[in-house]
């Protein structure tokens, strides 16, 4: 049997405890809401609040924080609704949340869901020559998904949950889609897999320095020497997790045919083991397929979550 990093097996049993070189993920690490604030008036029909809440990071387990902001619609804020009330996680792309993302939370929460974007977790980014810097980010992205996945519970205990993420927040919320049976439904925008393939052939210019860089620094001679050194360094992914929680689930995709950044094949083969769901295909750009998704199919996917978390 193969053997896998005890970062890998603490995600894997997504359960009560984990413990390795002196870490413990218990229940009591999800840590307390340090704060909540409300962000705009309450008269509003969709109001604003971020929560952060106070942890522990599972890599280093050291003080961290996870910051979202909720867009609740004032229609579930009474003691009937609001715990009935459906939510869908929102996870931008690199670089951090867009106006995009922000409008695709007011749309939802103008169908009444409650858009759950999460803004920030402490080293959200980690670069490096290290080839376990993959697992540990994706280590460090779910156990941040579970822990606004915690609080949202709390309050609102009986609403369906969905998930949509764009580009690298695609590959979190793919792979949180897939492991966590909370969530329902999902649409990822210009996602792909497997991360192996989309690290050594993607045309990111951060991302080919690094591998520039790993290349040099490990003596590989060809991108497919990469993409092999790599394969066995990934294990948080969702073609090596299996698929199963993809393609049982509602699932919307939009989908670059002609994408550079997440490649074109790498999203045509994530479609295909994810049961050919329904979703956009556009001949455009990374950038211009994710401006597009948002223009013309913002409304959609929001539809797509009213039907499928019902």
């Amino acid at each position: 049997m193969k053997k896998y990093p005890w970062i890998v097996v603490m995600v894997l049993l997504w359960g009560a405890f984990a413990n390795a070189e002196g870490v413990s993920l218990e229940p009591v690490t999800f840590g307390s809401q340090q704060s909540v604030e409300w962000l705009n008036s309450r008269t509003s029909e969709c109001w604003m609040r971020r929560t952060v809440i106070a942890t522990e990071d599972p890599v280093k387990a050291t003080a961290s924080q996870v910051i979202y902001d909720e867009y609740v619609p004032r229609s579930v804020w009474n003691a009937v609704a609001l715990p009935l009330a459906p939510s869908v996680f929102i996870l931008p792309p690199t670089g951090g949340e867009t106006f995009l993302d922000r409008a695709y939370a007011r749309s939802l929460c103008s169908r009444g869901i409650v858009g759950v974007l999460i803004k920030h977790w402490t080293h959200d980014i980690e670069a490096g020559l290290d080839l376990d810097t993959h697992d540990r980010g994706f280590a460090r992205a779910m156990v941040a998904i579970r822990r606004v996945l915690h609080w949202v519970k709390t309050e609102r205990p009986q609403g369906r949950l969905g998930i949509l993420g764009t580009s690298v927040g695609g590959l979190y919320a793919q792979l949180a889609l897939s492991l966590e049976d909370e969530f329902g439904a999902g649409a990822l925008i210009v996602s792909g897999a497997p991360l192996s393939s989309i690290l050594a052939r993607s045309s990111l210019p951060a991302v080919v320095a690094q591998r520039e860089a790993r290349m040099r620094s490990l003596g590989l001679h060809s991108v497919a020497d990469y993409e092999a050194a790599l394969a066995e360094k990934i294990h948080l992914d969702v073609f090596q997790q299996g698929a199963d929680g993809l393609s049982k689930k509602p699932l919307f995709m939009i989908r670059s045919s002609t994408d550079t950044v997440v490649p074109a094949e790498m999203q045509e083969s994530l479609w295909k083991v994810a049961g050919s769901p329904d979703g956009e295909i556009y001949a455009s750009s990374h950038r211009w397929s994710i401006i597009r998704a948002y223009l013309f199919q913002r409304s959609r996917i929001a539809r797509f979550f009213v039907r499928s978390l019902k």
